[in-house]
């Protein structure tokens, strides 16, 4: 079992229990609801579900100990990971293929059509104003056809699926990459989303390049002092990033979420956490040279600067709170998403992980925020598949936890692991402890050792006669005849 050092991670834990307790028994109710029952089965039926994840979740980490107790050929690992990653995106574009779309009754794909006039699109949000030039760029190549659009929307979600899976596979780990880029796939609620002409696709795409470098942050935050350029491109690329993230939509504010936690949970001596500071404050200036560059680079096909950024500030204005819920029958992905994040509960106690769940929790939590205030214009960018796949990320964690052991508690080619953290620093711990205690040993002698020669010694040379039993005469002198 796991040891609390922080009251911090007691917090997140009850946190975490509190939201996923809520969604567990608001999804039961409405269960029950549609079968027609009232409130009380429905909130027996969430209780019992949660009351027997508990025996469930401790019988599937007792599983993992025995079976898992081994270390994995990391060759193979690897190989079955590409494989895995492969079968996904080629199910999920096949998946695509085959589903009906009806893209020609979009606005959208009217305003991105190719005619005789110049197109610029009067669209104030960012994200989508560059979506519809990538569209009207399809149909340039291949008409104004519906396949120009289905094609675009296909390869935007190839691209979506890499980004997220490796940025939050550097992040969180593989298990959460794999199952938040499954819920991108296979979901009737996803498969809903992405077949809509909006930026989410292309939004996805940055974010998950951005978690890429956030997470590549903590890869050498020990070797501040050793490799400082190394440290301030990861550190540039990730406030670029950030910021362009902003100039796409204000959803990518939820990124300084991540930047904090990697900056503040990574970092455990003192000398490090005043380079996380420097870091912080590098990243942020990063991200506002990248949130102006973006809107500079804009400016340049005509308008000015300022009033860039003021037409995309306008559509952020906050408005009357609302809570953004809809009512609906629910599909079997919200019963497994509900599931999964239920399990983390329990799996909390499991690992050390616990910044991955905490870092999601709260940019959910954000995001949720810029719902309720009505920060973010649903015309162009509602955010509820970005708070989907935030979801989904949660459940990948929580899944993970259940597969920690004692053996070995965190995935050891994860770079941005915590736990590697933790192995590498009880390592380099017990290296030093060897070398005080050789260095304050007392001599047994002040002679000099020495050692047996491990190799072999030369062979004495021994004097040959030449003898071939052969009497001569002593007055033979040898004349040739």
């Amino acid at each position: 079992m796991m040891k609390i050092n922080s009251i911090a991670a007691v917090l997140i834990w009850i946190l975490y229990g509190l939201v996923t307790g809520c969604f567990v028994f608001l999804t039961a109710m409405s269960a029950g609801a549609g079968m027609g029952y009232g409130f009380l089965p429905g909130f027996a039926a969430g209780m019992a579900l949660l009351l027997l994840l508990g025996p469930a979740a401790l019988l599937v980490n007792r599983g993992a100990r025995m079976l898992f107790s081994t270390t994995v050929a990391g060759r193979r690992s690897a190989l079955a990971e590409r494989l895995l990653l492969t079968v996904c995106v080629a199910g999920m574009t096949v998946l695509r293929l085959i589903s009906v779309w009806n893209v020609e009754a979009d606005p959208v794909f009217e305003m991105a059509k190719v005619t005789a006039e110049d197109f610029s699109p009067a669209v104030a949000h960012r994200g989508a104003e560059l979506y519809l030039y990538l569209l009207h760029g399809a149909m340039l190549f291949m008409g104004n056809k519906a396949a120009s659009a289905v094609c675009l929307q296909i390869l935007l979600l190839i691209g979506a699926a890499f980004a997220l899976y490796f940025g939050i596979r550097r992040l969180c780990g593989r298990t959460a990459a794999f199952i938040c880029v499954a819920f991108l796939g296979f979901s009737p609620y996803m498969l809903a989303e992405t077949g809509r002409l909006t930026p989410l696709l292309l939004f996805l795409i940055v974010y998950g390049a951005a978690l890429y470098f956030v997470g590549s942050i903590s890869d050498r935050e020990k070797t501040w002092r050793e490799d400082r350029l190394y440290m301030l491109f990861s550190y540039l690329f990730a406030g670029l990033l950030t910021g362009f993230c902003l100039y796409l939509d204000v959803a990518g504010i939820s990124l300084l979420i991540f930047l904090t936690g990697v900056i503040c949970f990574d970092v455990r001596h003192h000398a490090d956490r005043q380079n996380g500071v420097l870091a912080f404050l590098c990243c942020l200036a990063a991200a506002a040279l990248g949130y102006v560059g973006a809107h500079g680079v804009r400016s340049l096909g005509g308008g000015s600067l300022t009033a860039s950024i003021y037409g995309q500030l306008e559509l952020y204005l906050p408005g009357d709170f609302r809570i953004p819920v809809t009512g609906g029958a629910a599909s079997w992905d919200t019963y497994v998403l509900v599931l999964l994040m239920a399990v983390g509960v329990y799996g909390f106690w499991f690992s050390r992980r616990i910044r991955d769940k905490g870092m999601w929790l709260f940019a959910a939590a954000l995001l949720m925020g810029i719902q309720c205030f009505g920060i973010c214009n649903t015309d162009y960018f509602d955010g509820y598949g970005l708070l989907y796949l935030f979801c989904a990320a949660m459940a990948g964690c929580s899944v993970s936890d259940l597969f920690v052991t004692e053996q070995e508690t965190s995935e050891p080619d994860e770079p941005g692991s915590p736990e590697m953290s933790d192995e590498m620093e009880m390592i380099s711990l017990d290296m030093s402890n060897l070398d005080r205690s050789a260095e304050s040993a007392p001599d047994a002698s002040n002679e000099i050792q020495f050692i047996e020669n491990p190799l072999p010694l030369p062979k004495k040379k021994v004097h040959r006669v030449l003898d071939y039993d052969y009497e001569v005469a002593d007055d033979d002198d040898f004349d040739i005849q």
